[in-house]
């Protein structure tokens, strides 16, 4: 994921499909979203891991992957974006399987999840 400016109406006009492929842009756009975790109590690892775990298959059962979740231990709160595993855009019903998931677990005291955007343009 790069940081590159959101692509204009009149610059997909002028490509291609495999073009708009191959750049992940127009219908073979990516989208993702941004979550982020507070915790009831800084964790440790032995606390940290199997929380990780667990979100890590409720991910890969929705089709997803986490990216950056995690930080120095202990760890209070941590953030990280959600995307699909292979290309792809996140559903809304996804997005909602994890967050509901989160919402489950003791350790979590807070959780955020942003709205749907760009994986590749536009940070």
């Amino acid at each position: 994921m790069t940081n590159r400016p959101v692509p204009s109406a009149t610059w997909l006009h002028r490509l291609n499909p495999r073009q708009r492929k191959k750049l992940r842009v127009g219908e073979y756009r990516e989208t993702g979203f941004e979550l982020r975790l507070v915790f009831t109590e800084a964790l440790d690892a032995r606390a940290y891991m199997p929380l990780w775990e667990g979100l890590r298959a409720c991910a890969r059962a929705q089709g997803l992957m986490l990216v950056g979740l995690g930080g120095q231990l202990p760890l209070s709160e941590t953030d990280a974006f959600v995307c699909s595993e292979g290309p792809g855009t996140v559903s809304e019903e996804a997005r909602q399987a994890v967050l509901d998931w989160l919402k489950t677990q003791a350790l979590v005291r807070e959780v955020e999840a942003g709205p749907l955007k760009d994986a590749w343009y536009g940070w």
